[in-house]
């Protein structure tokens, strides 16, 4: 090596230690310390960089621990006990079941007065209508 540097702009949230690990590796960081609403927002994020990697990569339990490591600090930031989090779970799961079966839909015909409809249409970027 020639002791020439490369800067790279990486604008991301970053493990705990990943500053350490790039300063003893020789290297220098420009960080800041988030908190508020700006870590949530960070974080949120990070859970959206994280399941894009999960989608375009095989299914690891590596990659889960990430999603759930960001999932626990937003319930931390948001001071809701792993207790509360559970029986929020359990209840939505009760109420609008869980993701076993494998249920995945293509279109829905709804009639045009339905909330969801009026909440499809008012995403059609997300929920193209289709004619």
């Amino acid at each position: 090596m020639d002791g020439a540097m490369r800067t790279f702009r990486l604008h991301k949230l970053v493990r705990d230690k990943v500053i350490q690990f790039t300063v003893d590796q020789g290297g220098e960081v420009e960080a800041t310390k988030l908190a508020g609403t700006d870590f949530n927002k960070a974080l949120v994020t990070k859970l959206i960089e994280e399941a894009t990697e999960l989608q375009n990569a095989e299914l690891s339990v590596e990659e889960l621990a990430d999603l759930k490591e960001i999932i626990d600090q937003l319930c931390r930031n948001m001071k809701i006990t792993p207790e509360v989090f559970a029986k929020i779970q359990r209840e939505k799961r009760n109420k609008n079941g869980g993701f076993k079966n494998g249920d995945f839909i293509e279109t829905v015909s709804l009639p045009a007065d339905n909330k969801w409809a009026a909440y499809y249409a008012s995403q059609p970027e997300r929920f193209p209508e289709v004619k």
